[in-house]
């Protein structure tokens, strides 16, 4: 018998060395070793079970068993006894320290004792390293920062907290990466702050980002005129050879390979680059500079932050459509779990949305989830089927079908909800239609409005659907339907008699109802005018109101004046079906208008509602035409309102003009709902004109009726909301108000929901000095709290808009730099200052300097700490800097509608702000306190699936708490 082994795993054990390059050296997964060897020159088949067998046989492997974790225990514990670090690597590869650390705690108390009378053999291939001096004295920071703010952050070994692990990739590219969008400045790259001593680079998992500094004077960084959105965070790299050394006294050392330096960059625009346009222009970018070849290389870096990266990449060819810009992506290597799975439904539903039916097909066929639960499901997602019934895509319903895609499942879309049948018989999609009654769905549910879906079909003259529906559903059918009813009345009043003489036995309110609804929808369409007419002939009552909708109101909306008369001649009433009032909203309508008015009994019942809906529609003739009838110029209508304040707040001055001339109350009391007088409405609406007008007429500035209500009118001036108005001189205004007698300040208890001072308009419309000046000279209350949504004091909104000088200035005249944030969305000033899109640090700074409550509570709702503000905004030097100033990490969220630090972060797909606060979470000693399972339901919510990973990857006690 002969000695060697016919076992065709011969030919795999000879490229031993060939596989151990691939599965560990590049850290490919199985799956993509088994594809290269099938090809030539190996040409070698296997299964997936008879490859891993393979594998373990080699010793080829990338986990470690709990044998060896009891080993590793042991080693770890022995050197720590003689003062030496330890670094775990399963072949070529460094095993995290955070694994590590996790891993072996579960041992180090017990196993390890028991294992003292021996040590310990290490399984092949695991081995226990001495970490490189450099490696165990700077950290990699989540983003570049100052020399000097870096190495006082990382010179401890409590402060180790801000060690970020990047995953290694091929240990160097062949080809140099040319003209990638960062600004080349030579002197981003410090030698300084490295230790003056020998060090093997290929020890580093990760290039430390202590090495790289921005100088004070580096200008704003853009590509292709897109700004990003923290435009001076950035790594400047070389253009050219990627390849940058470190020196030391201008010996070079070594080399800091250009994956290394990917991974950086790629780590800063996972952050900055989080608009769709800005990683378009990224996309536009690679497809320019970057080869196929190359962009592989880059793709080798698995990591999360590369995973983010290429999910926006292939979001944005889903969303273009092109599929040579999707092709390329593939071709390069692009992670394929972003292809399937819950990640792929994501690009699956997009690319439906946009009508890309070829790379949905591809995304079906590479088992993108075609059942998405409600947790992947973003706030204006419908599920897969039914975004491609509603876009008449046939052919992919069939393949979603095929593929198990829910057949009668309920969608709450953005535009219109339920099942994919009713969707396609919304649209008329009756290709799509008859391809899901085929596959089983259910019709006989299905409603529209409350009608059936076939009466819906009849009334619309859908006859082919009708059928369609009405073929599929069971013999039974009910005992009176309004296509029943509409069609005997389509034979006169004998006829409609008839039918429901044959359908005795519904209750008489349920048939008075049914027949009211028919002769409403019939007087909607055209079609079945004739037979609403019998109905009404009949006796149905024609008051009736359906979806808010009077009979007369259809005859308004249909222009038919014959109607309208109709309906007014069998009993109609102006005054409940509301005609007059509808009739006023347009001068077209005034043949209407005047016919209802000449029909009006007592147009005292008919209130200010008419009128006040004709000047809001600017509808002069409509104003005259009821001025003149008698209809009452100075009441209220139902929302409180007089007709002067409605025009005064539309801002024609001949309407104001004509109505004063009518004897109009410019002085009438407040609206009801607003606590506006006319002045402030022509205020609030910027018209300048009107508000001269109203002063020359003895207009009263202080006029506050109900003094604890309303706001003044310099506050309502100074509204923020008024500066998009055009044409709007919000300083002329303010000048003419204050040279009136405005006071500055109202009272400071009020009972409406919402204002700020005016002082606080001023600053956070960005007025300029003089205007400031103006209210500080009339004694403008520099606390002043401000009340509701969004309140803030002077300095708090001085601190949102990063003015620091003003913030000094009032803190000079005596503002509370910790005013406590209101109840609604309110913030303090740092909290202010740390949420903005684009913070100041210098304020952040001063504020901090200047005893700013760093822990200061959040608001009751929707309010942030500081530090959850520059989390949820992602604004890495801001958290650095407050956690460096005590902040609390752990900080619970607002009571209602708040998120913590790492929620917030991770609700908006901050990747590198999460792995910093995860890290300081863990460096607390606090972690009992967080848990991840929110943080991962937000970033799966807003499809941020490699923050959701991340997260995942936490030890199991903690995603779970």
């Amino acid at each position: 018998m002969s000695g060697t082994d016919p076992s065709p795993t011969n030919g795999w054990h000879a490229h031993r060395e060939t596989i151990r390059q691939l599965y560990l050296v590049e850290n490919k997964t199985r799956a993509e070793v088994r594809c290269i060897l099938s090809k030539p020159p190996y040409n070698l088949e296997t299964t997936e079970w008879e490859f891993e067998k393979i594998l373990n046989d080699m010793n080829l492997k990338k986990n470690i068993r709990k044998e060896d974790w009891q080993a590793i225990a042991y080693h770890i514990e022995k050197r720590k006894q003689n003062g030496l670090a330890s670094d775990v690597f399963l072949g070529p590869l460094r095993v995290k320290r955070r694994k590590v650390q996790h891993e072996t705690s579960r041992y180090r108390s017990t196993s390890v004792s028991a294992l003292a009378a021996k040590s310990p053999r290490l399984s092949e291939g695991v081995i226990i390293r001495t970490p490189s001096p450099t490696s165990q004295q700077s950290r990699a920071i989540l983003a570049p920062v100052h020399a000097a703010s870096v190495m006082n952050t990382i010179n401890t070994t409590d402060s180790s907290i801000l060690a970020y692990p990047f995953t290694t990739g091929p240990s160097a590219f062949d080809t140099a990466l040319e003209d990638l969008p960062f600004s080349y400045n030579p002197e981003a790259f410090d030698d300084s702050v490295m230790p003056n001593i020998d060090f093997d680079i290929e020890s580093f998992d990760a290039v430390p980002l202590s090495c790289f500094r921005i100088p004070d004077d580096t200008s704003t960084h853009t590509f292709d005129y897109f700004a990003l959105e923290e435009a001076e965070e950035f790594i400047a790299l070389s253009q050219g050879d990627w390849n940058l050394e470190l020196s030391n006294g201008g010996n070079v050392d070594t080399v800091v390979y250009s994956n290394k330096i990917i991974e950086v960059a790629l780590c800063i625009l996972s952050n900055n680059v989080s608009a769709l346009n800005g990683a378009g222009q990224l996309l536009e970018w690679i497809r320019k500079h970057t080869s196929v070849d190359l962009f592989k290389r880059i793709s080798l870096l698995k990591s999360h932050t590369t995973r983010t990266i290429a999910a926006k990449l292939l979001g944005i060819a889903v969303e273009r459509g092109d599929w040579s810009i999707f092709q390329f992506l593939l071709d390069a290597g692009i992670e394929t779990s972003l292809l399937a799975g819950a990640e792929g439904g994501r690009l699956l539903r997009k690319a439906l949305s946009h009508s890309n039916p070829r790379i949905a097909t591809f995304l079906i066929g590479n088992r993108a989830d075609v059942n998405p639960s409600d947790a992947d499901l973003g706030p204006n997602e419908c599920l897969p089927l039914c975004i491609a019934v509603r876009k008449g895509h046939t052919e992919i319903a069939r393949k979603l079908l095929d593929n198990g895609a829910h057949l009668n499942r309920w969608c709450s879309g953005p535009r219109i909800g339920g099942t994919p049948l009713r969707i396609s018989v919304l649209y008329g999609r009756l290709d799509c239609a008859r391809l899901l009654l085929e596959a089983g769905a259910k019709a006989e549910k299905i409603c529209f409005d409350g009608m059936d879906v076939l009466d819906w079909c009849f009334l619309k003259d859908e006859t082919t659907l009708y059928d369609l529906l009405q073929s599929s559903m069971s013999d039974s059918s009910p005992d009176f339907s309004i296509r029943d009813i509409l069609l005997s009345a389509k034979k006169g009043v004998k006829g409609l008699e008839n039918y429901l003489e044959r359908k005795k036995g519904m209750g008489l309110s349920c048939l008075t109802r049914l027949l009211e609804r028919a002769m409403h929808e019939g007087f909607r369409y055209s079609s079945h005018r004739s037979s609403a007419v019998t109905l009404l002939e009949y006796g149905v009552d024609p008051n009736i109101k359906e979806r808010r909708t009077s009979l007369l109101n259809i005859a308004l909306q249909y222009g038919d004046l014959e109607l309208a008369t109709l309906l007014l001649d069998n009993g109609a009433d102006i005054v409940s079906t509301g005609a007059v009032t509808k009739a006023a909203e347009c001068d077209s309508r005034l043949e209407f208008l005047n016919l209802f008015i000449s029909e009006c009994e007592d147009l005292d019942l008919l209130g200010a509602d008419p009128l006040v809906t004709a000047i809001e529609n600017d509808n002069f003739a409509g104003v005259k035409l009821l001025i003149r009838s008698g209809v009452p110029l100075n009441e209220r209508n139902s929302e409180g309102r007089y007709p002067i304040q409605e025009a005064c707040q539309g801002g024609n001055i001949d309407m104001v003009e004509y109505l004063v001339q009518k004897k109009a109350d410019i002085h009438a009391q407040p609206s009801s709902k607003e606590c506006f007088t006319a002045l402030h409405f022509a205020v609030e609406g910027g018209h300048i004109d009107i508000v001269k007008f109203l002063l020359q007429n003895g207009a009263n500035v202080d006029c506050q009726s109900h003094g604890s209500r309303g706001r003044t009118l310099l506050e309502v001036c100074t509204h923020r909301e008024l500066l998009e108005k055009a044409n709007f001189d919000r300083d002329e205004m303010f000048k003419i108000l204050i040279d009136a007698g405005s006071p500055i300040d109202g009272p400071p208890v009020r009972r409406c929901r919402q204002w700020n001072s005016a002082l606080t308009g001023l600053i956070l419309g960005s007025a300029n000095d003089e205007l400031i000046e103006l209210a500080f000279n009339a004694g403008a209350d520099v606390n002043s709290p401000g009340s509701g949504k969004g309140a803030r004091s002077p300095i708090q909104a001085a601190a949102q808009v990063g003015n620091l000088r003003l913030v000094k200035k009032l803190l000079a005249k005596g503002a509370d730099i910790n005013a406590p944030a209101a109840v609604f969305h309110g913030r303090t000033a740092l909290q202010a200052a740390c949420s903005q899109n684009v913070p100041n640090e210098e304020l952040v700074r001063f504020l901090l300097q200047n005893g700013a409550e760093v822990n200061a509570e959040a608001g009751i709702d929707g309010g942030v700490t500081a530090l959850q503000g520059a989390a949820i905004q992602g604004h890495i030097k801001i958290v650095l800097l407050l956690h460096d100033a005590g902040a609390d990490v752990n900080a619970p969220p607002a009571p209602k509608n708040g998120r913590t630090a790492l929620e917030g972060a991770a609700e908006h797909g901050r990747l590198d702000t999460v792995q910093l606060l995860l890290n300081a979470i863990s460096a607390s000693g606090k972690t009992w306190r967080v848990g991840y399972d929110r943080a991962i339901r937000l970033a799966r919510k807003n499809s941020h699936y490699a923050v959701s990973e991340l997260l995942e990857s936490q030890p199991v006690e903690q995603v779970r708490r």
